[in-house]
């Protein structure tokens, strides 16, 4: 059992062992009512990387192809990681911090050396706005072309003519000795592809810097896509409201004579669920809203929900890539096509994934598993909670918040 499961159980398949007063009260006032909100959490969701040579990186990012290739990267054996178990990142240095991912290695030049060694950063579908953790960087990393600003860390990062310039230490500084590696995040600015679809790769140089005096810089990269997840505002019997930036959003579950607890019961509002902190969760999100689901107790019954996504302004559907992280999952998701189902990580094999469903495939002993995917552009989702012939003793608690790629 995970850290975090052990919080979850708290509300995982015992709901009927509320007191009926407390429901009543729930009931009598129409759900969790809005508190002090905080800004709607952010996070950013992680490169996979899949292989690794000499000379070129490959891995998915939002499902589509990411590349890095060209002068000298670093293989699996030489110190890139491809299983997903780097701590590297976990770092308050990092914004947003991972606590496993990927890692991928490039190089700088050998103190003395005249050569520049030049990377490209490629996606096949389009990115705008990435953010780029930089880690055990001595060397001077240049990005021409590109406006970067820092989110965190020790880098030191410079606007030039030609782009900007990310370092250990300030460029007017001239030390005798070998510079302190620095670890920090940078988000670029401007949407970025491979150079077919209309957009062109991130290039990256290293050169030696002002001062010298050590062998070639080892440099440790990681690249995520910014996300934006709900901040939900209230919840009633059947509905929740809540914000993304220029959009709202509104989960609607539809009457059921099975369903005994309100769409309320267990949701939280206040910004401060650590549910989805955990590394199989992407975006992880150590605070956050969370929806409080529920499935149903017998085989053979649906419980129906749409999500709805809207302009803020206007009110008009608003087409949207979202991620849903799925948190204590017992039961069975049934997305209504067209919706495509792309899984971005989760708590093992038992948290399934098809085209059009999550499935919790439990062994003895497991009682939920956890999980993030992401679905196909749509302004409404529509998905139906059921069991897959178990013997639930009640309803299923699912946790559930909605993200969007930024």
């Amino acid at each position: 059992m995970s850290h975090t499961r052990s919080m979850r159980m708290s509300r995982k398949r015992r709901l009927r062992a509320v007191a009926l007063g407390a429901l009543a009260g729930l009931l009598a006032s129409g759900g969790a009512a809005a508190g002090a909100q905080a800004q709607a959490p952010t996070g950013g969701v992680a490169a996979d990387w899949l292989t690794a040579s000499t000379t070129s990186a490959t891995g998915k990012l939002l499902g589509s192809d990411v590349t890095l290739s060209e002068s000298r990267v670093t293989t699996a054996e030489a110190g890139a990681v491809l299983d997903g178990r780097s701590t590297y990142f976990a770092s308050s240095a990092f914004s947003p911090a991972l606590p496993k991912s990927d890692m991928m290695q490039v190089f700088g030049p050998a103190a003395g050396s005249s050569t520049v060694y030049s990377y490209a950063l490629s996606f096949r579908q389009p990115v705008t706005d990435p953010i780029l953790h930089i880690g055990s960087l001595a060397a001077k990393l240049e990005l021409p072309g590109t406006t970067a600003t820092k989110r965190s860390g020790t880098i030191q990062v410079s606007a030039t003519t030609t782009g900007t310039t990310v370092s250990s230490l300030p460029l007017s500084s001239n030390p005798s000795s070998v510079p302190p590696d620095a670890d920090g995040t940078i988000r670029l600015s401007g949407t970025f592809g491979n150079g077919a679809n209309g957009h062109r790769p991130i290039t990256l140089k290293t050169s030696t810097p002002p001062w010298g005096n050590w062998a070639s810089d080892g440099i440790l990269i990681q690249v995520a896509a910014p996300v934006t997840c709900t901040d939900w505002l209230a919840a009633g019997a059947s509905t929740a409201d809540g914000t993304l930036p220029g959009r709202t959003v509104k989960i609607t579950r539809a009457p059921s004579p099975f369903q005994l607890y309100p769409l309320s019961f267990g949701t939280q509002v206040n910004g401060s669920w650590p549910g989805f902190g955990a590394a199989f969760y992407s975006p992880v999100l150590p605070a956050s809203d969370v929806i409080h689901m529920v499935g149903p107790r017998d085989p053979g019954v649906r419980y129906h929900y749409t999500i709805d996504i809207r302009e803020a302004l206007n009110g008009l559907p608003r087409v949207t890539r979202a991620i849903l992280n799925i948190g204590s999952l017992a039961s069975a998701i049934e997305f209504a096509t067209p919706t495509s189902v792309t899984p971005l990580s989760r708590e093992g094999a038992a948290f399934d994934v098809t085209p059009s469903s999550v499935r919790a495939i439990l062994s003895s002993g497991q009682s939920d598993v956890g999980g993030s995917v992401m679905l196909s552009p749509a302004s409404t989702i529509k998905f139906d909670i059921l069991n897959p012939d178990r013997s639930f003793v009640q309803e299923d608690g699912i946790y559930l918040q909605v993200c969007a790629v930024a």
